[in-house]
C-alpha cells in the first residue's frame, strides 16, 4: 500500500493523471466556478490517532452547499464584538515537548520557512520565510489542484494609495494537513501568461490580521499576528473544504483603506451575514467561496486527489501511532519514510510550486522572484529556498 501511494506522488502519475482530466475536463465541463454547485460525496471526517482532533470515525460529514453554514454564536450584525461567540476554544496538541526539543524541532522548521506551536500543535508560516522573496500569481492557484492541494481561494482586489492591492484567504486540505492562509500583497505592473503579478509588501504595510479555522463548529486553530502570510496547518489531519469555516480579521491601515477593501467584499458577493466592519477592521467569514475558482480543479481531479491525501494522513497515523509528541513523531517518520518526511517538509507552498512558475517567467521578465525596495533594505534577513530538508 506505502509503494502506491508514493507512486500515486510521483510526477509521472500526475503529469498522466492531469492531462487525463484536462481532456474530460473538455467534454464535461466539471469545473467549480459557481458557488452552490454540487461537489462530489464526502470523504469521511478526521483519522483517529495521536494527532486527531475532529470528528469521531463514522460520523458524517455536512454538505453546507445552498447556504452558508454559520457557526453557532455568530450574530450578523456590523458591530464591534468579533466572531464565534460560545464557541469553544481550541484544543491543546500533543503532549509538551521539553524546551531542547521544542528549540530543535523549530531550528529544523526554520529552514523551510515555518514554526511550531506546541500548544494547539499547529506549523505556521515566519514573517521572514523565504517565501517572502517571491510574489503571488493567479496562476499560481491554478496551481494548487494538479500539486495535490484541494483548497478554497478567495481572491479580494481593490484600491487603495495609488496601488492595486490583493487579500486572499484559503482554506482546505494541503495534502496530509489541513491549513488556512490569508496573504496580503500589491500589484508590480508585472504579468506571467496575462495573469498580472503581485509582490509581498514590505515591512511598512504589515497588516494586523488574525483568523479561527472551525470544523464542525469546533475551534480547530487560532492565529494572530502583524503579518504579510499568516497560516497555520496541522498535521495528518483530513478534511474537505467545504466543511470548514474561516473567520477572518483584517485591521487595514485607516478608514479609507477599511472602506476600499469593504466595498471589494461586498462587490464579490459578502453581505452583513458574512462580513461586519468596525473601525479599521474587517471581519469575513469565509464559509463556500463566492469568487471563481481555478479551471484546474475539476470534479475529477478532486475525488482522486482527496481520496489520495485520505491514504497518506491514514499511512501518517499508522508509522506514527504511540508517538506522543511532535519531536518524536517528526523523528519516527524521518527514519522510517524519508519521502513522507519530506512530503512534511514541503506543507503549505512548496518550493517547487515557486520554480515552475520561476522557469516560465525566466524566458518573460529574467526570473519570478519580486523584490522590492523595502526587500532589499531587509537583505540576508530573508532567508533563500531550502535546501536539504533531511537534516535534522
Amino acid at each position: 500500500m506505502g509503494a502506491l501511494i508514493y507512486f500515486i506522488g510521483s510526477p509521472l502519475f500526475w503529469i498522466i493523471f492531469v492531462a487525463a482530466c484536462a481532456v474530460s475536463a473538455l467534454f464535461t465541463g466539471h469545473v467549480f466556478k459557481k458557488r452552490g454547485k454540487k461537489r462530489p460525496g464526502n470523504l469521511p471526517g478526521n483519522l483517529p490517532g495521536n494527532l486527531s482532533g475532529g470528528q469521531k470515525r463514522g460520523r458524517k460529514a455536512k454538505k453546507p452547499f445552498g447556504k452558508s453554514r454559520l457557526p453557532k454564536g455568530f450574530v450578523p450584525i456590523i458591530s464591534p464584538p468579533k466572531f464565534g461567540g460560545g464557541v469553544a476554544e481550541a484544543s491543546g496538541g500533543s503532549v509538551r515537548e521539553t524546551a531542547e526539543q521544542q528549540t530543535a524541532i523549530n531550528n529544523l522548521l526554520a529552514e523551510v520557512g515555518y514554526g511550531y506551536d506546541s500548544r494547539q500543535n499547529i506549523f505556521y508560516s515566519l514573517i521572514n520565510a523565504w517565501q517572502r522573496k517571491y510574489g503571488y500569481c493567479r496562476l499560481y492557484d491554478e496551481g494548487i489542484a494538479p500539486s495535490g492541494m484541494i483548497v478554497d481561494s478567495e481572491p479580494i482586489y481593490f484600491s487603495y494609495g495609488g496601488r492595486d492591492w490583493l487579500i486572499e484567504l484559503w482554506k482546505g486540505q494541503y495534502g496530509m494537513t489541513t491549513g488556512c492562509e490569508i496573504g496580503v500583497y500589491y500589484a508590480s505592473g508585472r504579468s506571467l501568461l496575462g495573469s498580472p503579478l503581485y509582490e509581498n509588501i514590505g515591512d511598512g504595510d504589515l497588516l494586523n490580521m488574525s483568523f479561527t479555522l472551525l470544523k464542525d463548529n469546533r475551534v480547530m486553530m487560532k492565529r494572530s499576528a502583524l503579518h504579510w502570510w499568516l497560516t497555520g496547518f496541522k498535521l495528518g489531519e483530513f478534511s474537505d473544504p467545504w466543511d470548514l469555516v474561516m473567520e477572518a480579521s483584517v485591521t487595514l491601515k485607516n478608514a479609507a483603506m477599511s472602506a476600499a477593501f469593504a466595498s471589494a467584499l461586498q462587490a464579490a458577493g459578502y453581505t452583513s451575514e458574512d462580513m461586519r466592519v468596525y473601525g479599521n477592521t474587517v471581519d469575513i467569514l469565509f464559509t463556500v467561496p463566492k469568487t471563481a475558482q481555478p479551471a484546474s480543479r475539476t470534479r475529477a481531479l478532486v475525488w482522486f486527489t482527496q481520496r489520495k491525501n485520505k491514504l497518506l494522513c491514514e499511512e501518517f497515523t499508522r508509522l506514527t501511532y504511540g508517538c506522543d509528541n511532535m519531536y518524536d513523531i517528526l523523528n519516527r517518520v524521518r527514519e522510517v519514510s524519508p519521502t513522507m518526511y519530506g512530503a512534511i517538509m514541503h506543507m503549505g507552498r512548496s518550493p517547487e510550486v515557486y520554480s515552475t512558475f520561476d522557469s516560465l517567467d525566466d524566458g518573460v521578465h529574467g526570473g519570478f522572484e519580486v523584490l522590492t525596495q523595502a526587500d532589499s533594505a531587509r537583505g540576508d534577513r530573508i532567508q533563500g529556498p531550502p535546501r536539504d530538508r533531511n537534516r535534522w
